[in-house]
């Protein structure tokens, strides 16, 4: 049976990682970004929101309304932020369904200060960090958006602004939560088979080894891997 949820868990996390892809192609769109998308209860990851708008048509992101759903609704969540663009916000209220009204716009573009390196697309929008619950067993959460307001400046400054909505390609992501990252195969103890399990999927490529989350596969993987089976569970 466990095996059975690390199979389905496996094949979620491919398809959300598929969704994202498909997503890059869309010139407005809500990408979430998680820098750490597996945990164990206690850990924390920073989940940002980043708004993309087409440059060669539009001036800049004139205001963006969402809300951000999870499977989890409030729990976890904390150090609620803005960032990136500068202008009249908020950062959202916890509730059932997640953060709701998170809101952000611009007084004018390309903006001085503002977070970010240089005035290309994407803007940050939102930043939370959100902190895995104790559990005993491994959990899948996703994260969605559910935009109302998505609007560009015509050309930089412009006072106006122009709806995007009906273009928008909504965020998606993904946080799993595992007892311990070390016990690959999810059977609650640390054997010579959560190695061998380890090498196959760090073989196919498979984002559960990829254990400092830098979106390759290399030795450090396999060194964090050890320090975390070494320390136990």
């Amino acid at each position: 049976m466990k095996n059975h949820a690390l199979a389905v868990a496996l094949a979620l996390l491919a398809y959300v990682a598929a969704g994202n892809a498909y997503a890059q192609s869309d010139d407005y769109r809500l990408e979430i970004r998680v820098d750490r998308p597996i945990l164990e209860p206690g850990e924390s990851a920073t989940v940002e929101l980043w708004a993309y708008f087409d440059r060669a048509r539009d001036g800049g992101v004139y205001g963006v309304g969402t809300d951000l759903l999870t499977d989890f609704g409030s729990t976890g969540w904390a150090d609620l932020e803005l960032f990136g663009l500068v202008g009249p916000g908020v950062v959202g209220e916890l509730g059932p369904e997640g953060i709701t009204g998170i809101g952000n716009g611009q007084f004018c573009f390309p903006c001085a200060g503002c977070g970010i390196a240089d005035d290309s697309s994407p803007i940050g929008v939102w930043r939370a960090a959100f902190t895995a619950p104790p559990v005993g067993f491994p959990l899948f959460y996703t994260l969605s958006t559910r935009t109302s307001v998505y609007q560009m400046h015509n050309v930089p400054c412009d006072a106006d602004g122009v709806s995007r909505l009906d273009e928008l390609v909504e965020g998606l992501a993904a946080i799993r939560i595992v007892p311990c990252r070390a016990d690959i195969n999810g059977d609650g103890f640390l054997t010579l088979t959560d190695y061998l399990d380890f090498l196959n999927l760090f073989d196919a490529g498979d984002p559960l080894v990829d254990f400092d989350f830098d979106g390759r596969f290399t030795i450090f993987d396999f060194l964090e891997f050890q320090n975390r089976f070494d320390r136990g569970c």
